[in-house]
């Protein structure tokens, strides 16, 4: 073997080097859980630096699928008309794929997504023309597809009263038994925009309700991510708080009888924190960080969820 090496010119193993540089367009190999990455503990980390965040770029909203095959997150350009792009990698073969745009992903706008915590099902926001109740409604619905193995199903509009025709619902997250949280702005709310679930029976989902305070105020709730295993929710809001910024993500744990603690701001712990997502096993958050006002210092983040243990209530005596 060694001496086949040897008869190998150096030029010949410098073409090979880039055609298999150039078969992969520069993305390294990849292996293992989460594109390869060690995962972080209780001090956040930018997810992937130099190959998903990249530097003088706007990534986030990351989401893997529950087997850890499937992972997607946006790219965000302010100069683009669309400016919102999905872009997934898949492992094959025991190697992570380069980054490249789903069939899914088309003309109209996709955006706020999330992994279902079963199977390979994602839910995501689009503004894709949609008509509910044969009437057309507004641009701003809950859609899902699912990937198969000939690929991605198409995208299916989620029924009434998930969506409605007058008001926009948005940023899907979804419990282990297929209840979806979404936010939502109509009339039966409590403020601009409000937190909402949705439970399904009997293969349906039959009412949505908005969450009752301390969670949903008159001020604007929104992004929410539920816990696979719903016990608490994290979402972001405008609420006064002392000595924070305007809008800030905050923590809230719900109790047996369905009740929600009062919500605590993570702006301490977490600095800006959009986007939520926590990944199905329960372990692992990832956000949007950095500057959201700058596309060149918003990166995906990524934390062990045990760091919101530190805000979990007492237990009641």
């Amino acid at each position: 073997m060694q001496r086949f090496i040897d008869s190998i010119s150096s030029p010949l193993l410098f073409v090979l080097v880039l055609v298999s540089c150039a078969s992969r367009g520069d993305f390294p190999v990849l292996e293992g859980p989460y594109l390869g990455q060690n995962p972080p503990g209780l001090t956040p980390e930018v997810f992937a630096p130099g190959i998903i965040s990249m530097a003088g770029r706007y990534e986030g909203g990351a989401t893997f699928s529950q087997d850890g095959q499937l992972f997607i997150y946006k790219r965000f350009y302010r100069e683009k008309p669309d400016p919102e792009e999905i872009w997934l990698s898949e492992l094959q073969d025991g190697r992570w794929t380069p980054p490249f745009r789903p069939s899914f992903d088309g003309e109209y706008g996709d955006w706020d997504f999330h992994f279902a915590p079963f199977g390979r099902r994602f839910y995501f926001t689009s503004r894709r023309p949609a008509v509910l109740q044969g009437a057309t409604a507004r641009p701003s619905n809950i859609w899902v597809t699912e990937r198969v193995p000939s690929g991605w199903t198409e995208p299916r509009l989620l029924e009434y009263p998930v969506n409605t025709v007058d008001s926009y619902s948005g940023f899907p997250s979804l419990t282990r038994d297929s209840t979806i949280y979404f936010h939502s702005e109509r009339d039966d709310g409590f403020g601009e925009v409000d937190i909402y679930r949705a439970r399904r029976a009997d293969g349906k989902y039959l009412t949505a309700e908005p969450l009752p305070p301390p969670v949903n105020t008159e001020y604007r709730e929104f992004d929410p991510c539920i816990a696979p295993d719903e016990s608490y929710l994290l979402f972001i809001s405008n609420r006064p708080v002392d000595n924070g910024p305007e809008y800030d993500t905050f923590i809230t744990f719900r109790s047996a009888d369905d009740s929600w603690s009062e919500p605590q701001g993570l702006w301490n712990t977490l600095g800006y924190a959009g986007l939520p997502n926590i990944t199905p096993d329960g372990q692992l958050f990832f956000f949007v960080g950095g500057q959201p006002d700058s596309s060149q210092t918003a990166d995906i983040y990524w934390v062990d969820t045990r760091i919101f243990d530190q805000f979990r209530p007492e237990p009641r005596p």
